[in-house]
């Protein structure tokens, strides 16, 4: 199971997901994260002096004031890469029992290098939740946050198709 639209869709595309489930999957995935922003806004409602307008709620934006074009760019080569991982970790002929590994390894690399320079998501749902819950600046730069990682993720998906024969 995958909680991240970007890749509902590419898996949707290689035909490892019916394209019949891509709807339910991606307005649960939605659906979910929305939730649980509303959750963590509650919860961080019992802090002493939170304010979400002043605090945040852990939603992207542009810490660096990087050109739209280049945030966008970003978001669509780590979720590129990603995707490829994904697909390459959980071939039929890959090593049995690390693809989680695989996965969580390049993903916590991603954001390590991507959080510095453009508030790296690669999810569009874990992007909306926090943007609609918190508001503001994150609601105008949400777009980068949702198309970024749907068009990585195709491109990671033909990247792979491209390089490898299933």
């Amino acid at each position: 199971m995958h909680i991240n639209p970007a890749v509902t869709i590419a898996m949707a595309l290689s035909g490892r997901l019916p394209w019949s489930q891509v709807p339910g999957y991606v307005i649960s995935q939605c659906i979910g994260a929305i939730v649980a922003s509303v959750v963590l806004l509650l919860l961080l409602g019992g802090i002493p002096g939170y304010d979400v307008t002043q605090n945040g709620l852990g939603a992207n934006g542009n810490p660096r004031n990087m050109g739209i074009g280049s945030l966008l760019g970003w978001e669509v080569v780590l979720t590129a890469l990603f995707l490829y991982t994904i697909f390459t970790a959980t071939r039929d002929d890959a090593p049995a029992g690390f693809a989680g590994l695989a996965i969580g390894g390049f993903l916590f690399v991603a954001h390590l290098v991507g959080a510095q320079l453009g508030d790296s998501s690669l999810n569009p749902a874990r992007s909306l939740g926090p943007a609609l819950v918190q508001g503001g600046d994150a609601v105008g730069v949400l777009w980068v946050f949702i198309v970024g990682p749907i068009v990585g993720g195709i491109l990671g998906w033909l990247l792979y198709k491209t390089l490898h024969t299933d």
